[in-house]
């Protein structure tokens, strides 16, 4: 497989890559953030470059966005454990794939990290891979096991651009080259898809199925399919990804008010979906938040 070159590519006239850094007690950072291409904007919904020398905090929580996420890593190895199976924890080795999930994951450094995450829409994920995504729900794959030879070549072309503005541009054209070779989806699962994140999940089922004209087993069974969880599932997820949002600019939210924008039905449903997500309380959630984008702290 051949990747393009960035000049081969419709130019983009923004500015694509900011940095962020941070150096206290708690260790020290660099977070390479990258706006991908427009012609991949859909299905690539960011890159994010790290660098992490002395990190004081050893254990991470991820929650589920409703994204799957590829990690090209340059570093230690990382080691993940679902929170389902507390004592069943995993250790990729230098480039992988998570599929959708809806339960947190606990992500533990083994040193100092150096390495790029992209997050793909699901459909950006099944174009990519052109697999079906239900094999790799819940799961965690080695890239190479789902692309073959090309993912150690993949990896070092990336390591070898040497800065995260070279890098982002390998993967525009890595990612855009591969989408554009793919077998479209479902026009259906597509339009469906797009309704739930232009509502942040708070469009009903129903009315999804009513507008195409299909029954809700025919949605899921394509959901699972071409996505990798059914819609009502991506629908709580991406609901609570909107409180996550907000939360980015609210250090003291009014919770009932938030319950309430984002679409549930009483504090308890609130409560209940932040504890399932984030395995933590919402208040415990804020204390555990790190600067500077350095995610949220694991006990």
């Amino acid at each position: 497989m051949q990747l393009e070159t960035a000049s081969q590519m419709p130019p983009d006239p923004q500015h694509r890559t900011r940095v962020v850094r941070h150096d206290s007690g708690l260790g020290r950072w660099e977070i390479a953030i990258g706006v991908p291409h427009p012609c991949i904007a859909e299905h690539v919904r960011g890159y994010w470059g790290y660098t992490d020398i002395g990190m004081r905090v050893a254990r991470r929580r991820k929650s589920p966005t409703g994204n799957a996420t590829l990690i090209i890593n340059f570093g230690p190895a990382f080691r993940l454990v679902d929170s389902r199976q507390p004592n069943a924890w995993i250790e990729p080795r230098d480039a992988f794939m998570a599929g959708l999930h809806d339960n947190p994951v606990v992500i533990e450094s083994t040193g100092d990290s150096h390495c790029v995450q992209i997050d793909l829409s699901p459909l950006g994920a099944f174009l990519f891979l052109g697999q079906p995504m239900d094999a790799l729900a819940y799961q965690v794959v080695e890239l190479e096991d789902l692309l073959g030879p090309v993912a150690r070549r993949f990896r070092a072309e990336l390591h070898d651009a040497g800065d995260w503005p070279a890098r982002f541009a390998l993967l525009d054209a890595q990612i855009a080259s591969r989408v554009a070779a793919a077998r479209a989806p479902s026009p259906a699962v597509a339009w469906a898809w797009r309704e739930l994140r232009r509502t942040d999940g708070r469009v009903g089922i129903g009315a999804l199925t009513d507008t195409l004209g299909c029954s809700r087993q025919h949605l899921i069974r394509r959901f699972h399919e071409q996505i990798g969880l059914p819609p009502k599932t991506l629908a709580r997820i991406l609901r609570f990804n909107r409180i996550l949002r907000l939360l980015d600019h609210d250090d003291e939210p009014d919770w009932a008010d938030l319950a309430q924008r984002c679409g549930y039905y009483d504090q308890a449903h609130f409560n209940r979906d932040f504890r399932h997500f984030a395995a933590c309380t919402p208040g415990e959630f804020l204390r555990r938040r790190l600067p500077d984008q350095g995610g949220v702290t694991a006990l």
